[in-house]
């Protein structure tokens, strides 16, 4: 899988519905930031240095429970939006080569990618990603929605991101 979109959708679509979500109560909406998965996954056989190289971080989740359609929307339009800087900030952090940040920058990708799930304005989710974008995430929203009080919780499991691609793909691909 060379398009990064489509290794992250796999793990938004399918690894982490497979591997986390049997946790929420609510349905949850999944969002992270664009240096979550750091390489490609290419065909053949996968082993678990394939899934380290991936997934090194071994994140854990943290979620905002009972959020609104409306209010996640809104957060996804508005870091959809951000300038640039957002991203080569986030890349500072998790120790990202400045040559890659300057690619995803020159070729559009976007800073944050999420849940392709059709929001109800009206409808509570569970706002779910990994604990490192809490503060982003957080704050974010603490922005747009001030008369509003968030606070990130610890996502009820003790599976890491890298432990979801192991379960994913023990149980789905031929290793």
């Amino acid at each position: 899988m060379s398009d990064p979109l489509s290794l992250y959708t796999l793990y938004i679509e399918q690894v982490l519905p497979y591997a986390l979500f049997e946790q929420s109560a609510r349905t949850p909406f999944f969002i992270c930031n664009a240096f979550t998965l750091r390489t490609e996954l290419y065909a053949g056989r996968v082993t678990r240095n394939d899934i380290f190289s991936i997934d090194p971080f071994a994140e854990t989740y943290a979620f905002l429970p009972g959020v609104q359609g409306s209010m996640i929307s809104k957060l996804v339009s508005y870091l959809g939006a951000a300038p640039p800087s957002l991203l080569r900030r986030l890349a500072r952090e998790r120790r990202v080569h400045e040559r890659e940040v300057e690619a995803a920058v020159a070729a559009g990708l976007p800073q944050f990618f999420h849940s392709q799930l059709d929001l109800q304005p009206g409808t509570a989710y569970d706002l779910v990603f990994s604990g490192y974008d809490g503060v982003v995430i957080s704050q974010t929203l603490g922005q747009l929605f001030p008369a509003t009080n968030f606070t990130v919780q610890a996502y009820n499991t003790n599976v890491t991101s890298t432990a979801c691609w192991i379960d994913y793909i023990s149980a789905k691909f031929k290793c």
